[in-house]
């Protein structure tokens, strides 16, 4: 049995969550499991706690014991003999919840908010959020007011739900069946976050003989995820594409003119839920020769929405574009500068962009504005070819591109406008 004396310099703490190195979390869930396995007993004044996976027990005069939430929406309960004859508002002077950091090893400086009710012999605590999945908890108990000098710090954590149906491909991007042969980039889109570093080289890229490109692909040693972890970004090795590097000299493009090629995705991907891709994913495509323009605005054929509805405003090009690109870098502002909220769309094989608006159009003047990053998906940009001969004439380059547009009062058909820069 340990002295009240020596309980105090035990850690009391227990935590298994986030931890950043495989081989930690496996150290960290077996001293979990084995501590979690045996009796941890703190005595002082006759008063005498137990810790088991969900309750603390006391002796026969007294009990007390905590009831861990296992999912959203449940709630943290003390119970105890003695819990009847406190109020609420005192209950929040001895028990209290925070938030827990284990990476950082430390909680949040302020406690969770809340509710407490206090019914017969216990005292629930409602969050005013309700408890999160995957979110560390530490729950502290002030046991002053049960005669004992201590304070007890019990750790919980709400496990996610597992979701280990297989994750999908959802496309490969550009979706076009004709590119150019300097096309930079392919995207794969998945149906739910990806672990990162969990298949990249489950991707090949085969001519029309089934024969794989070696070196097609940029190797990198940290992969090209978006933010959601639902898209990967595919570089096609510069070298082989730009002219006059020595890749493109000694080994020559992956991509050819006239040739016909498949990029092919197999099983094995994992979800951040554990769940294992199960499918095969392929693209045909046919190369087109190779597109070193530069980006013109005044190609971009632009249809205007009406007035008083929710009309798209569309804009169609004479190229196809980088489509992750298309969703970051056009933005539609009003005459006062304030960004207008909406829902983007690409469509046409990257050719076509929509813009929905939130709220219904109403008449006065507006802007397209192009981030000076848009570009096709050869890596050409606005008055700049990526790939372009030496002296070869440039339009101004400028961080943003404004493409003014009018809705007009009336709601008659929309008309086009053209581009100016």
């Amino acid at each position: 049995m340990i002295s009240a004396t020596q309980s105090k310099q035990k850690a009391k703490r227990r935590r298994f969550g986030k931890v950043s190195s495989p081989a930690l979390r496996w150290v960290c869930l077996l001293i979990f499991l084995t501590v979690n396995a045996l009796p941890d007993f703190a005595q002082s004044n006759n008063f005498q706690i137990t810790r088991s996976n969900k309750i603390l027990s006391t002796s026969e005069s007294k009990s007390l014991s905590l009831d861990f939430p296992q999912k959203p929406g449940e709630h943290l309960i003390l119970r105890g003999t003695a819990i009847s004859q406190i109020s609420a508002e005192s209950a929040r002077n001895f028990f209290a919840v925070y938030v827990f950091d284990c990476e950082k090893n430390q909680r949040a400086p302020l406690p969770v908010q809340g509710k407490y009710q206090i019914n017969a012999n216990r005292i629930e605590f409602v969050p005013d959020f309700e408890f999160a999945a995957g979110t560390n908890y530490e729950a502290e108990i002030g046991a002053e007011i049960f005669g004992i000098n201590e304070v007890f710090r019990e750790w919980f954590y709400i496990a996610r739900k597992l979701n280990l149906t297989p994750p999908k491909i959802l496309q490969i991007y550009p979706t076009a069946d004709r590119i150019p042969a300097n096309a930079l980039r392919f995207y794969i889109a998945f149906s739910e976050p990806m672990r990162r570093h969990s298949g990249a080289s489950l991707v090949k890229l085969r001519d029309k003989h089934g024969r794989e490109i070696s070196r097609a692909f940029l190797s990198l040693n940290q992969e090209l995820w978006s933010g959601d972890s639902r898209r990967l970004t595919l570089l096609l090795d510069p070298g082989r594409i730009k002219r006059g590097v020595t890749a493109n000299l000694e080994i020559g493009p992956a991509l050819v003119a006239g040739q016909t090629y498949e990029i092919s995705v197999k099983p094995g991907w994992t979800s951040e839920q554990g769940g294992v891709s199960g499918e095969i994913f392929s693209k045909k495509f046919r190369v087109a020769a190779a597109d070193r323009r530069p980006v013109d605005l005044k190609a971009w054929k632009i249809e205007t929405p009406r007035n008083s509805t929710k009309d798209a405003l569309e804009i169609n090009f004479d190229r196809i574009f980088d489509y992750a690109l298309l969703e970051n870098c056009l933005a539609v502002f009003n005459e006062s500068g304030t960004r207008v909220p909406g829902e983007i769309t690409v469509d046409s094989g990257e050719r076509n962009w929509k813009f929905k608006p939130l709220e219904k159009w109403t008449s006065g003047n507006y802007k397209i504005v192009a981030a000076a990053d848009l570009e096709d998906i050869a890596g050409n940009r606005i008055n700049e070819a990526l790939d372009h001969d030496a002296g070869a004439s440039m339009g101004s380059i400028k961080r943003f591109y404004k493409i003014p547009f009018s809705v007009a009062a009336s709601t008659e058909a929309p008309f086009k406008v053209k581009a100016i820069h």
